[in-house]
């Protein structure tokens, strides 16, 4: 049964959505809502802004889209002003609606049409691996490849990041500080669901990331990264961005595929050794 949070009004909740054996609802206030978190059985959760106050969206959409951005959120009745920067599914208060409602609510959990990111079809095992790899404690321990490959493709910035289920960690990162990224942030999000090297030309002209605040903060414009396969599944990303626009020959992307099977290999001598 979907587990589904519904935030605002409890007297709001229609009998024929609370009422139906696809979902257990249960409720929140608004100037409540930190209150329901963290909960890992929340499924879903549904907000009507309809009783509610700027201060209550932004306190809601805060805590839910940015805190939990993995989580599908669906809001109901009208929206104008609300979430504006965040990413949720929105069904009005029509004729049919509770109908309409039940559908969305579905194709969010199973689909994860709500989400910031996209999620590979083999998630749950992903996660499963990337918590093995994290429990190593490697930072720092692709320093020296980084710096080589900051040399070899000439960009301002190459790092090994591993993508776990709200964040990229960066295991090393030459050219740069950054430690982290949320995941709705980070382009290797997209990456690990490509067998192959991942190349973006223009992070600011690609619809995926042109509103993407921290990439701009980086100055990145160019993106590439080859999978971290460990196993069979890809738990991070070996990548190299710039600050200007530009592309890999066949040659650049074949070498990047190498920096990416040579850190795997690495990973997955230390993962048998620890």
């Amino acid at each position: 049964m979907t587990e589904v949070l519904w935030v605002g009004n409890p007297h709001n909740i229609p009998d024929g959505f609370a009422g139906s054996d696809a979902f257990n609802v249960r409720s929140v206030t608004p100037n409540r809502i930190e209150d329901a978190f963290p909960a890992d059985d929340i499924d879903c959760v549904v907000y009507d802004p309809s009783d509610g106050t700027d201060d209550d969206n932004a306190a809601v959409l805060e805590t839910v889209c940015a805190d939990y951005p993995e989580l599908p959120c669906v809001l109901v009745g009208n929206v104008d002003g609300v979430g504006e920067g965040y990413v949720f599914d929105h069904v009005p208060k029509r004729d049919g609606w509770v109908d309409v409602l039940s559908d969305v609510v579905r194709s969010a959990v199973e689909r994860r049409s709500h989400v910031s990111y996209p999620l590979p079809d083999d998630e749950e095992g992903r996660l499963t691996e990337v918590e093995v790899v994290e429990s190593l404690d490697l930072r720092g321990a692709f320093d020296r490849i980084s710096e080589i490959g900051r040399y070899c493709f000439d960009t301002d910035m190459c790092f090994v990041g591993v993508v776990n289920d709200r964040r990229e960690r960066f295991l090393s990162c030459h050219g740069g500080s950054v430690e982290e990224l949320p995941r709705e942030q980070s382009v290797c999000a997209y990456q690990i669901l490509d067998g192959g090297v991942t190349v973006v030309s223009d992070v600011l002209e690609d619809p995926r990331f042109e509103n993407r605040e921290r990439l701009r903060e980086l100055g990145m414009r160019f993106y590439a990264g080859a999978p971290l396969d460990i196993g069979g599944v890809r738990v991070g990303s070996f990548c190299i961005m710039d600050a200007e626009p530009r592309d890999l020959d066949d040659d650049e992307s074949r070498l990047l595929r190498s920096f990416g099977e040579e850190v795997a290999e690495k990973i997955s001598l230390l993962k048998e050794l620890g």
